[in-house]
């Protein structure tokens, strides 16, 4: 995998990628935007959910490993009541998959998913397409590992992908949408590069309980409803974040001074900002 950004390297410490929206976030928090739990790997020492992307607990310092999972059954074939062998483990690069070599489907954990969601662009080499009538299937389908029913629901609401969701476990995608999903990604974010993530950055501070910055948040979430029902550009959300800040006498410039006292993740929200503006 290449070289991360400022986004990625902030994202690694505490952050996770949801997968229902694709959306940053902390892994310790719902999902801003759905409200469903992030991924995260679970700390053996303390317990504590930590980012997938993370080499050690936050909480306690332990080294942090993703799980090793048992023989597990292809969920699509056992929904479809076809026989299968058990998924395939494949490693690439840094990440690691579950692929079937029936209906070509892949189980994707949490540290392999954000992964490739801090790389989007980097699309792995995945099986061929499976053959004819042994594919996705529209019956619900349950987790490899638990055995609980996934929850299904349309990736990011408005994409052409279906999604099958364990939030303790993983993702199922079917034949070529992990592909697709990769793609919608990249192109939503070159649409907003850096809006998502700088406020993400802000409700991770409203929620560390900063009084001078709960304002600003609220109205910039009241400005994001608003906006995504009139199609205005998310760069209003960023104008809308100063003038708050400006009017309590901070400013871009005394946005950053207050914020390089909140730790390193806040201030690389900071910059990112500015670049959106292109100052």
């Amino acid at each position: 995998m290449g070289g991360l950004t400022t986004e990625q390297s902030a994202t690694q410490s505490s952050g996770s990628f949801c997968y229902f929206c694709g959306r940053a976030g902390r892994a310790d928090a719902p999902c801003p935007s759905c409200m469903v739990a992030m991924p995260a790997l679970f700390c053996g020492s303390c317990g504590a959910r930590c980012s997938p992307l993370a080499q050690a607990c936050l909480a306690c310092s332990s080294p942090l490993r993703e799980p090793e999972f048992p023989s597990m059954a292809c969920p699509a074939c056992a929904a479809a009541k076809r026989a299968s062998g058990p998924l395939v483990r494949f490693s690439l690069g840094e990440l690691t998959l579950h692929g079937c070599n029936v209906c070509r489907g892949v189980f994707v954990p949490a540290r392999a998913w954000c992964i490739l969601l801090s790389h989007p662009t980097e699309v792995p080499a995945l099986p061929p397409p499976p053959p004819e009538g042994s594919g996705a299937v529209l019956e619900l389908v349950a987790c490899p590992l638990c055995k609980k029913g996934l929850e299904r629901g349309r990736f990011a609401g408005k994409s052409a992908v279906v999604v099958d969701l364990c939030d303790r476990h993983g993702i199922w995608l079917d034949a070529g949408e992990l592909t697709q999903i990769l793609g919608f990604i990249v192109l939503g974010r070159k649409a907003t590069p850096h809006v998502d993530f700088a406020q993400a950055q802000l409700e991770a501070s409203i929620r560390e309980g900063d009084s001078r910055v709960r304002v600003a948040g609220l109205e910039l979430q009241a400005e994001a409803a608003r906006s995504s029902s009139s199609g205005r550009s998310p760069l209003v959300l960023v104008a809308v974040l100063l003038f708050v800040l400006g009017s309590a006498g901070l400013g871009l410039a005394g946005f950053r001074k207050y914020f390089s006292q909140r730790g390193e993740d806040v201030k690389r929200a900071a910059e990112s900002t500015e670049k959106t503006l292109g100052r």
